[in-house]
């Protein structure tokens, strides 16, 4: 118990000096009570936090922030989730920015899907218009 207790002082303290990396572990914490009591809508609002901050970083602590906060909104309530997500922009005042650049990046990704999609349209066309044309020339 002592060791978890240092533990949370050390990722707490990274956390407080804007540590990215020290806030999935510290959701941890707080959704199991090592070292500290047990506080859902803590766990949920670091673990938001570290979905977010981590995701620039490619960090492989990103998909267990996102796992942990399924897991965590499976037992919460509307209002705690709520109360969660207002907790982690009191923590990060510039998650808001960060999640918004999320959403620019994921309607990037889908507007270049799209893109190679229509590219990909285009060949197969072009390759059967060419196929066509050989087999007339063939005739």
């Amino acid at each position: 118990m002592a060791d978890d207790a240092s533990e949370f002082g050390r990722y707490r303290q990274e956390a407080e000096a804007g540590e990215r990396t020290a806030y999935y572990p510290l959701a941890e914490r707080y959704a199991e009570g090592r070292g500290v009591p047990r506080d859902p809508i803590e766990a949920y609002a670091l673990a938001e936090i570290a979905e977010h901050f981590l995701l620039a970083t490619e960090d492989s602590d990103q998909p267990r922030a996102v796992a942990l906060k399924a897991r965590l909104a499976a037992q919460m309530s509307a209002d705690q989730i709520a109360a969660a997500h207002r907790r982690a922009s009191e923590i990060r005042p510039d998650l808001e920015r960060q999640r918004k650049l999320g959403e620019i990046r994921s309607r990037e990704l889908g507007i270049v899907l799209l893109g190679l999609a229509f590219v990909a349209v285009i060949a197969a066309s072009i390759g059967l218009f060419l196929r066509r044309l050989m087999f007339r020339s063939v005739r």
